[in-house]
């Protein structure tokens, strides 16, 4: 499986749009469903879901899910 396109959305939380940070989301063109068991193993995934699979990683403060079709990433800083 090679991820071979994606597309970024960047925006502020719905819940206060006055927040400093930003949050993001890549759109994965392929579904990596199938990896997801292998990267919660092998990095030491925060927290895994079987159904529907996802994988959520702590790292800098920061939230990384990685779900079949899409990676979310939370408190990002805005320059």
């Amino acid at each position: 499986m090679l991820l071979e396109n994606y597309t970024k959305e960047i925006f502020r939380p719905e819940c206060n749009p006055s927040f400093e940070s930003v949050h993001c989301f890549a759109h994965l063109d392929q579904d990596v469903s199938a990896a997801l068991p292998y990267l919660n193993a092998v990095l030491g995934g925060f927290e895994y879901i079987m159904d529907p699979p996802s994988v959520t990683f702590r790292a800098q403060g920061k939230l990384i899910t990685v779900h079949g079709r899409k990676i979310a990433i939370n408190a990002l800083t805005v320059f």
